[in-house]
């Protein structure tokens, strides 16, 4: 896993992602905007949840988790809020997490160098007709937050990480095990395109 150059990241346009999840929730009136705390971001070393201790590896993407309103109120999300995907592309695989489950998604970005552009959303539900093979489209609600209970130690939150893929590679395990340790996989920070 490596984490890519800021001018290949240059690359990739601004996400309508906050946009189409502020439309799906109903949200214009509340929300002003992410609430990133320490830990959430991309490449933090600590844990922002349970003991907040050193993280096994390096936060690999973002958590969303609260958002601020006009008068800097900080809102949890409710778990029932619907996600869009940051782009376009299809469905390749949902697999388990320790909250819920991950979705894998392969976007139509392609760049000069053969690299594909991946996301994946994880600690969800998939809603009704997401599966593998399916075509997504930006603005459509592709997953909602699990509910990991009352005794949780970690809240319902939206953990998204993005990638570059070589084409050649395209076929390696995609999988936590897989992303977190491939030298194939150009992670990118989602903070940047949105």
């Amino acid at each position: 896993m490596e984490i890519v150059a800021r001018s290949l990241n240059s690359l990739l346009p601004r996400s309508l992602f906050t946009r189409h999840f502020v439309a799906l929730n109903r949200l214009s009136r509340r929300f002003r905007g992410w609430k990133v705390e320490p830990g959430m971001g991309f490449r933090e070393p600590m844990k922002w949840w349970g003991d907040g201790k050193e993280r096994a590896t390096p936060h690999e993407g973002l958590d969303f988790l609260r958002f601020v309103d006009d008068a800097a109120v900080k809102h949890s999300l409710d778990p029932a809020a619907l996600f869009p995907p940051f782009f376009a592309g299809d469905v390749v695989g949902i697999f388990p997490d320790f909250l819920g489950e991950s979705i894998l998604f392969r976007h139509d970005m392609v760049i000069d160098a053969g690299l594909r552009l991946y996301s994946v959303f994880a600690h969800t539900v998939p809603v009704d007709g997401i599966a593998a093979g399916v075509a997504i489209q930006e603005g459509r609600p592709v997953a909602r937050l699990v509910n990991p209970g009352e005794g949780s130690l970690v809240p319902p939150h939206l953990h998204v990480s993005l990638m570059w893929i070589s084409q050649e590679n395209e076929g390696i395990a995609l999988d936590w095990g897989g992303i977190c340790s491939s030298h194939e996989i150009s992670l990118v920070d989602p903070l940047e395109v949105i």
